[in-house]
C-alpha cells in the first residue's frame, strides 16, 4: 500500500506532466515521448523544502541526462538556471511574506 506522501508525490508529477503542451526537455529540447516521473526535476528541491514539493511552478520537464546534470553537475552552467532562480526566489518570498 502506497503512502500518503507516495500518492501525493505521483499526483503532483502526472499533474506536472498534464501541465505541459509541450513534453520537451527545458534544457536541450530533447523530446520526452511519453510520462515519466524521472522527467520532473524540482526547482526546489522537496528535501530543502518540503513546502514547495507539490507545487507546480516547482519544477522543470528535464531529459534523463538534464536532470541529471540540475542534480548533480554544475547547475549554474545550465540554460535553465537563470529563470529557475527568479521562481525559486518568487517562492521563497511568498514563503516568508506568508510567515
Amino acid at each position: 500500500m502506497r503512502n500518503k506522501n507516495g500518492k501525493k508525490n505521483s499526483d503532483f508529477y502526472k499533474k506536472a506532466w498534464a501541465s505541459r503542451s509541450t513534453h520537451t526537455c527545458d534544457e536541450c529540447g530533447a523530446y520526452l515521448s511519453s510520462f515519466s516521473p524521472t522527467y520532473i526535476s524540482h526547482i526546489i528541491a522537496r528535501g530543502a523544502n518540503i513546502y514547495f514539493a507539490h507545487d507546480l511552478r516547482n519544477f522543470n520537464l528535464l531529459c534523463g541526462s538534464c536532470h541529471h546534470r540540475w542534480e548533480f553537475g554544475d547547475r549554474k552552467n545550465m540554460l535553465v538556471y537563470p529563470k529557475n532562480q527568479e521562481i525559486k526566489q518568487q517562492l521563497l518570498n511568498e514563503y516568508y511574506e506568508r510567515r
